[in-house]
């Protein structure tokens, strides 16, 4: 005989079609009845709560008092709950997010019960090929997935990249088969209940049949338990039981662990044909995208690895002692923030727009805890290092030390830029290493100005000096003053010089009001003239050579003084405040060649081009494209940066064309070439003029035109194998789709993907299919970081930040070409009259929010080089987290000028670096790149001993020290190895 588990649950979708708040009022009520319900049917035996705890947080910000009763139906089993804190969508999250997702989920659960140990993930549009891997770090073997599969069995084994398996279930008739049952009388109850059955039989290779028996937001039936019972030895040759996931998978593996008949499937799961995988979130409202992106990289290579660094490290003063203890509850609380984005309506841009516009605020909180961590964090370490300066000839420094911070694990060479406010006394700067090497540099911003030239008598003044503190003034930080007095001792003179931003000098501050308080005390004075001028500021920038991985470098100032003589003093400080900007600017095209403002003079016969030592870049007069050429190997690159925009009849969901499409690209309207010391720049203006939207019938486009100035900036930097580009658009046109193609000269058929854990490898096209598919197969496809065109001799990658969907296409039998969408912009949250997708995916709203006009930024790479994709990788990694500087003052301390956290070698990407969970060490996780291997490693903190550990923490295998202070392990390919420093 066989069994019918009848699984009763609900779908809870925490956004959508409502609000937060609007959902959560229902939330409360089917919470209230569940309750209930359970209370008053002992024989309604378990109900499940969706696969995700945080309904549990929601539920009891309200109902507080509910916390016992809770407790005690999920101790009995008759209350479901975990593993996942929210469900989210994986492939718009990073893979560390996923772990987090369980880590919190099930922490959560901990503090009720016990936690569900399936991976039920009944709604994502997709599977990453990680999940299998993930979970089993975690301890969980099974899975319970709806889409991303065809034909499949409802019982297989799914495999990882690196041979990991879970025993999985495939929902073929979706997550709600059941959640119609007939509830008006048992005949029809039982008949429904074998139709079912005998529709998924056929697909059963196991005899336990799996029925859910809820959908979105439904509430569990009162006359569920009673109709169960009735229908016991009724249902001729099956048994019903109200069951639970975990039972049924019980049940599966008692009788089929050995049978070889199921089958084992690798990889993600992406197929369209039973259910649709709607492809079109991965471009729905761009900016969550680019946001949640930049709040992961944040959290995941600033926040957590440099608090961990710092709380690690040693003592500190007591007022950083107090903030380092708790700081994983805040950074906790971020994740947590964060992770309220992650539920897959949300981060994929389909709920209403009210929905999305409560994302914002989310996403501000998370950067400004971030932010805040990370500069106390870089503060802390940088106070710690001994920045006196190590060689010879450093009596002559400035007080100004730049610590410059790489968040990736491998040793680079790269960029940094950082504001800086000119010091008041000199006219320009030299950066020196330890080496005593001067450091090319560029100086771009402000060259300072007077903000104020005024006079007070003595009443007045005191007043005023009453709302001055802290050194902020007006907005405005003290940097430094001269105060003097007049010949006849009657007026005092003050020049003060203040900066955008930084920390004041309180000290200076406090002795210029206390000489002034002097002069005060003479009744013969009765007049205070004051002189304030802002210090030139902007962004300085310089190329950091061998920053260790995970690690700091640290760099001095040098002053220059100008040629002639200068005044000095108060002076000097009162011929900045009145002629700063002539002044400045003075000094910096005089003395330091290496600190000049880029050539920007116009030459008429010039060609618009930019190159350094390996890269050479021109704008192509007739389209605005960008041509490369690779001095290193010879090959050029044309028809980068061609943008073009079509129409898009689509929905939310899903990418749909007008039966009658127009393909437009902007015409090039000017180009201005910068060329520096340090960068060289290409500034592109072009003019896009498009249709303003769709006509009537949505089958064309309309007649209307708007324009849409689109504005490129190519940079080039010394010593980079990588053009950076950012484009700036204000989009005004509602119902298109614009994206930005670049061709390469290599015949690919297949391209690889920057993915979780691991790197994706994807035909180029897409399968072949028929009408009977429920939605069209289409080109684009995920990615995260980067995309890979290769012939094997030579590749071109393509970075960029937080934009996950591309396009891979053979242009002709010798080149291959990427499409980056840059904008999806469309009206509905959903339609049913698409020729790309069956019906509707969701409700029939407006969304005019995800038409995403006004201004939008977006930042990609072009990375030229030589074999495949592991020859781009690291670049892309680079690109997409940028050096950062900290500015400290020349002092002693217990740390090198130049140090490392981690060192890491042997194809080993890093994703995680932070404090463990459960006990005092330092908790390091990457995956092992491609082909297996070893992987050596080794922590620079006072941490004597290290362990090998599952994604939950839990320890695996103690690891030996080699002599040199190096762990060896082996990894296979693309495994996810966790190690616990402690």
């Amino acid at each position: 005989m066989k069994t019918i588990h009848l699984v009763s649950h609900t779908h809870w979708d925490r956004e959508w079609d409502h609000s937060f708040q609007e959902t959560r009022f229902h939330l409360i009520h089917m919470m209230d009845h569940l309750l209930g319900l359970l209370s008053s049917d002992p024989s309604y035996h378990c109900f499940m709560l969706d696969g995700q705890t945080i309904i549990l947080d929601d539920y009891l910000q309200v109902r507080p008092e509910r916390t016992d009763i809770l407790k005690k139906f999920i101790q009995s089993g008759r209350l479901v709950i975990g593993p996942w804190y929210i469900l989210s969508d994986q492939f718009l999250v990073s893979p560390e997010a996923t772990v987090r997702n369980l880590m919190e989920g099930q922490r959560t659960a901990r503090s009720f019960g016990e936690t569900m140990s399936v991976g039920y993930v009944p709604d994502p549009f997709g599977q990453i090929g990680q999940l299998p891997q993930i979970l089993l770090g975690f301890g969980i073997e099974n899975a319970c997935i709806w889409r991303g599969l065809a034909e499949e069995p409802c019982e297989f084994w799914w495999s990882g990249p690196d041979g990991s398996r879970v025993l999985t279930s495939y929902l073929r008739e979706s997550y709600n088969n059941a959640a119609n049952l007939p509830m008006g009388n048992s005949a029809e109850f039982i008949n429904e209940i074998k139709r079912l059955a005998s529709n998924l039989e056929p697909f059963c290779k196991s005899d336990q049949i799996l029925l859910m028996q809820g959908g979105d937001h439904t509430e569990p039936s009162a006359l569920t338990s009673h109709f169960i019972e009735h229908s016991t030895g009724r249902v001729k040759g099956y048994q019903l039981v109200h069951s639970t996931l975990a039972n049924y998978f019980k049940t599966v593996r008692s009788t089929l662990e050995d049978d070889l008949r199921i089958p084992v499937i690798s990889g993600e799961l992406r197929s369209s044909k039973r259910a649709p995988i709607l492809p079109g979130v991965l471009s729905a409202r761009m900016w969550i995208k680019q946001r949640n992106h930049a709040c992961e990289n944040l959290l995941e290579h600033w926040v957590e690895p440099f608090s961990a660094w710092v709380q690690a490290s040693g003592p500190q003063d007591t007022q950083a002692r107090l903030f380092f203890d708790d700081y994983q509850g805040l950074t906790r609380y971020a994740w947590k923030l964060l992770m309220e984005c992650h539920p897959h309506d949300s981060i994929c841009g389909t709920s209403i727009d009210q929905v999305h516009e409560e994302m914002r605020p989310r996403f501000d909180q998370v950067e400004q805890i971030g932010e805040a961590i990370t500069t106390q964090s870089l503060s802390v370490i940088t106070s710690q290092i001994d920045t006196r300066y190590p060689g010879p000839n450093g009596g002559d420094l400035l007080p100004i030390v730049i610590t410059v911070f790489n968040p990736s694990a491998f040793k680079r060479t790269d960029r940094v830029s950082f504001d800086f406010d000119w010091p008041a006394s000199v006219s320009s700067i030299q950066i020196i290493d330890e080496n005593n090497q001067v450091i090319h540099h560029q100086f771009e911003g402000d060259d300072g100005q007077e903000l104020l030239n005024a006079s007070f008598n003595r009443r007045d003044l005191l007043k005023a000096v009453e709302l001055v503190g802290n050194g902020q003034i007006a907005g405005y930080t003290f940097k430094e003053s001269e105060i003097s007095i007049n010949e006849k001792k009657e007026v005092i003179i003050h020049a003060v010089m203040v900066t955008h931003s930084g920390e004041p000098d309180l000290e200076g501050f406090e002795d210029a009001r206390r000489k002034v308080g002097a002069f005060l005390e003479d009744p013969q004075i009765d007049r205070y003239v004051i002189h304030a001028s802002a210090a030139p500021s902007g962004a300085l920038t310089f190329i950091a050579a061998d920053v260790p991985g995970l690690g700091y470098r640290s760099y001095w100032v040098r002053p220059v003084y100008a040629k002639e003589p200068s005044p000095t003093g108060a002076a000097a400080l009162m011929l900045l405040a009145q002629q700063a900007r002539q002044n400045v600017s003075g000094f910096l095209n005089q003395i330091n060649p290496l600190s000049k403002p880029a050539d920007t003079t116009p030459h008429p016969h010039a060609r618009h081009q930019i190159e350094n030592e390996y890269l050479s870049v021109h704008v192509e007069p007739q389209d605005g494209t960008l041509t490369l050429i690779d001095k290193r190997f010879g090959l050029k690159y044309e028809g980068l940066n061609c943008f073009v925009d079509g129409g898009d009849c689509g929905d939310v969901y899903n990418y749909c064309p007008p039966q009658q499409d127009s393909f437009i690209s902007p015409e090039l309207v000017s180009v201005h070439v910068e060329n520096g010391v340090v960068k060289s720049c290409l500034d592109i203006h072009y003019m896009l003029t498009i249709p303003a939207g769709l006509q009537t019938d949505r089958k064309s486009r309309s007649p209307k035109t708007v324009k849409i100035p689109i504005h490129s900036h190519a940079v080039l930097y010394h010593q980079s194998t990588r053009l950076e580009i950012r484009t700036t658009l204000n989009n005004t046109a509602h119902d298109h789709r614009l994206r930005v193609h670049f061709t390469a000269p290599i015949n690919a058929s297949v391209a690889q993907y920057g993915g979780h854990f691991e790197i994706v490898q994807r035909p180029i096209g897409y399968p072949r299919f028929d009408q009977s598919w429920a939605e069209q197969p289409r080109p684009e496809v995920p990615q995260r970081l980067f995309t890979t065109l290769s012939d094997g001799a030579y590749g071109l990658t393509l970075a960029s930040r937080g934009l996950p969907e591309i396009e891979a296409r053979t242009v002709d039998e010798r080149n291959s070409e990427l499409c980056l969408t840059l904008l999806r912009c469309v009206g509905w949250l959903s339609r049913d009259d698409l020729t790309t997708r069956k019906g509707h995916a969701g409700p029939s709203i407006t969304t005019p929010g995800a038409q995403d006009t006004g201004r939008a930024v977006f930042d990609y790479a072009v990375i030229p080089h030589n074999s495949g994709w592991q020859n781009g990788i690291l670049q892309a990694e680079a690109f997409d987290l940028p050096l950062r500087a900290s500015l400290t003052s020349l002092h002693d301390g217990a740390n090198p000028p130049t140090a490392s956290l981690i060192e890491v070698h042997g194809q080993f990407s890093l994703t995680c670096v932070k404090n463990a969970e459960n006990v005092r060490g330092l908790l390091v996780r990457g995956f092992r790149r491609s082909y297996g291997g070893e992987i050596t490693i080794r922590c620079n903190l006072p941490l004597a001993n290290c362990t090998q550990v599952r994604l939950d923490e839990s320890q695996l295998q103690p690891l030996a020290v080699g002599p040199d202070g190096f762990y060896r392990l082996k990894a296979r390919p693309f495994e996810i190895v966790s190690l616990l420093f402690y």
